[in-house]
């Protein structure tokens, strides 16, 4: 009875330390892994590789479970129908099934889930020394289920998974909530485009190029920006951008019959779906805080300023020239009143509505 009994430990332990294997290894994060092998921790080395392939360590740990599972069975069988009469194999059997399902895989793959950080370093070691002991069967084996594994892998992480965690973290408390909308921003910020973000041109105020210095002394108290666009003839023929610094200091020195195109910086134009990413880089290169958005025909639909992507990642910048009402209005707990440029995003995260949904920066 005691052998049997031994028999059904061993059994339980080798099954159980391979259930808890597998679970730790899957569930235990890259970016974990990443963090130990820098702060070279035991075994890191070990799981790092691990992590980069998956396929051959699960292998040989599901090799070796099913070597203790069948093998176990069949010595545990084996023992029982010895010791016990046929009457109480029945039962056995039943209590050996209980115990396995129990003690070898729910309770294991539990604690492997729970702990799997640490645990997988520890197991690491022994795991890629297995792989290896076993690499002439896994060889062989993936051999066989070539046919069936064709297509692209996954990517480790998905930007979708990626966001999710970031706003996982920030309703734990892990992150700050000013932090998670950032990070959220950012995978935002290349699925939105110029024309989602730029002010149209019926809202742009232009310059026309064949006025003189000495003809804006009036009109230069009313601009509210530092650039702007001047055109020759009509809007959709730009001349480039005026800066009121450069306006300004032509007033100071006199030179009032100087016409404002002999002032201007080339106008950078991009097209209307150009990316916010890109316009980033854009304005980088470029070294312009300003650009016109045309269309395919060259048509100048408006303009965006590099404020304007930075606004979509850390939201609404207002200074002293801003002067402009609120865009949503609550009038009452049943009305609001909304600014025909609003975006819709700005009206569903106000109402927590989604008007938006799949029309990103759509207005």
């Amino acid at each position: 009875m005691l052998e049997l009994i031994l028999a059904v430990l061993a059994l339980l332990f080798c099954s159980a330390l391979s259930s808890g294997t597998e679970a730790a290894l899957f569930t235990v994060p890259y970016g974990q892994v990443l963090s130990a092998l820098q702060q070279k921790r035991f075994g890191s080395t070990s799981l790092i590789k691990l992590k980069d392939d998956m396929a051959r360590p699960i292998m040989a740990i599901v090799i070796i479970n099913n070597i203790a599972n069948i093998l176990g069975s069949i010595a545990v069988g084996s023992m029982a129908s010895e010791i016990l009469s046929s009457k109480w194999m029945g039962l056995f059997s039943a209590v050996l099934t209980f115990l396995v399902v129990v003690y070898a895989e729910i309770i294991p793959k539990t604690i492997g889930q729970r702990y799997a950080e640490s645990l997988s370093l520890w197991v690491a070691a022994p795991v890629v020394w297995l792989t290896r002991l076993f690499l002439p069967v896994i060889l062989m084996i993936e051999v066989l289920v070539r046919p069936f594994n064709r297509g692209e892998e996954s990517a480790i992480t998905s930007e979708d998974e990626i966001r999710a965690l970031t706003k996982l973290g920030g309703d734990e408390g892990v992150i700050e909530a000013d932090e998670r909308d950032l990070i959220q921003r950012v995978f935002r910020l290349n699925d939105i485009t110029a024309r989602d973000i730029m002010t149209p041109s019926a809202h742009v105020d232009f310059l026309d190029g064949s006025i003189t210095v000495g003809g804006l002394r009036e009109e230069i108290r009313d601009f509210t920006h530092s650039r702007i666009p001047v055109y020759e003839g009509s809007i959709d023929q730009i001349a480039g951008t005026a800066h009121i610094r450069d306006l300004l200091q032509a007033m100071a020195e006199g030179r009032d019959k100087t016409p404002i195109t002999a002032l201007v910086h080339e106008a950078t134009f991009i097209p209307a779906q150009m990316a916010g990413d890109a316009l980033i880089q854009h304005f980088q290169r470029t070294k312009r805080h300003l650009a016109l958005v045309v269309n395919a025909q060259g048509t100048v639909l408006g303009v965006v300023s590099l404020e304007d992507v930075l606004e979509e990642l850390v939201g609404e910048i207002v200074d002293e020239t801003d002067i402009e009402p609120p865009p949503i209005i609550q009038v009452s707990d049943t009305v609001i009143v909304v600014n025909a440029a609003t975006e819709l995003r700005d009206v569903d995260e106000l109402l927590q509505t989604e008007l938006g949904e799949g029309r990103v920066g759509e207005r």
